[in-house]
């Protein structure tokens, strides 16, 4: 069959045109490299600055989106450019180490997300939260996860699992041999890191459920469980993150199986399935600035601080002339006045406040 014939194979670069599925693939990373970088640092950024935000359940979400920043940046560009040109036109070590780099944080997010998972679980339905998730245990939990990816990529990579530019996928990846000695450890490592996360994320989340079911009541806004209402309301945002990852992650094994067993490469087949390799990315930082009442507040806050807009001038620099004072009730105040005898005075004061005194609450 010519090669003009075939459906979803891989084109010759000579030849390659720009599709619509080429213009499709580009903004959806352009998106990548906008959307999901800014929604993480926002999100970051309020963790940090927010006093009531600063806890060691947020602290694993701002962890998680500092990775979801890393890949982003690290998937994003690369592959726009490689999109655009139709090859990877810079030096082949910056695509090694872009590689390794969202290769890292593609083995710290599953990590990352299953210790979230017990964390809610361990929060939401026991009295167990405070003394075990303290921020010592939470830091050495997560800086164990993240010595112990970047250890097992850096020693498939020295055992066999190269990285470089795929012309399939046109993003910098795993390009190895599927025989090689890094190749076979890291795939089953990654195999068994996916069903161990399956395995213990998904009875922690039943398990909350669960709970809620039975003492709905106390987590429906009450004063005194407001601390549970907001650790609910997280642990709702955390599961929906789990379940995009744990779909996306399903369809991409699916896609890549079919591709694999084809007698030559599905190209949209694959690059489809590496876009959903990404979807987490820009879904993570969002459902958390978007969906939960305490971080929009935050978010809000934190840009109005920073944003010079008409309304903050205006606050700023008020004058007479556009400056209103708001009309306040004045009580009423007796007042006792020796005069001579007849003379018609009112004893309570009803007027607006002297020159002097609007003067002072415009400084104010």
């Amino acid at each position: 069959m010519a090669a003009s014939e075939r459906n979803d194979t891989f084109p010759d670069n000579s030849t390659a045109v720009f599709s619509v599925a080429d213009g499709l693939e580009l903004v959806f990373n352009l998106s990548v490299m906008t959307v999901g970088p800014a929604a993480s640092i926002l999100v970051i950024l309020v963790t940090v600055r927010t006093p009531n935000l600063r806890t060691p359940s947020n602290a694993m979400v701002a962890v998680q989106c500092g990775t979801d920043l890393l890949f982003a940046l690290c998937v994003g560009p690369t592959t726009a450019i490689s999109i655009i040109t139709n090859d990877w036109p810079f030096n082949p070590a910056i695509c090694v180490v872009s590689g390794l780099l969202s290769t890292v944080c593609r083995m710290m997010s599953p990590l990352a997300l299953t210790l979230i998972a017990v964390n809610r679980c361990v929060v939401i339905t026991t009295d167990l939260g405070d003394g075990m998730f303290t921020w010592r245990n939470t830091a050495v939990a997560l800086g164990l996860f993240m010595a112990a990816s970047v250890t097992l990529v850096l020693s498939c990579h020295v055992q066999g699992l190269e990285i470089g530019y795929s012309h399939i996928s046109r993003r910098c990846l795993i390009v190895a041999d599927t025989n090689s000695p890094g190749f076979v450890v890291f795939f089953w490592a990654t195999i068994a890191l996916t069903v161990s996360m399956v395995i213990i994320s998904v009875p922690s989340y039943v398990r909350i459920l669960l709970y809620v079911r039975r003492s709905g009541a106390k987590l429906r806004g009450q004063v005194s469980d407001a601390r549970k209402r907001h650790e609910f309301l997280l642990t709702r945002n955390c599961g929906l993150l789990f379940l995009v990852f744990f779909v996306c992650w399903l369809l991409v094994y699916f896609l890549l199986g079919i591709s694999a067993h084809a007698q030559e490469p599905l190209v949209y087949t694959v690059r489809f399935a590496a876009c959903l390799l990404i979807v987490p990315s820009i879904a993570n930082p969002v459902v958390y600035g978007m969906t939960s009442t305490n971080y929009q507040t935050a978010i809000r806050d934190l840009i109005g601080r920073h944003c010079f807009c008409k309304d903050n001038r205006e606050d700023q620099f008020p004058t007479f002339a556009t400056t209103r004072t708001p009309e306040v009730p004045v009580p009423a105040v007796s007042i006792h006045v020796s005069g001579p005898p007849g003379s018609a005075v009112s004893p309570v004061l009803h007027g607006p406040p002297t020159s002097s005194a609007l003067v002072e609450e415009t400084r104010l």
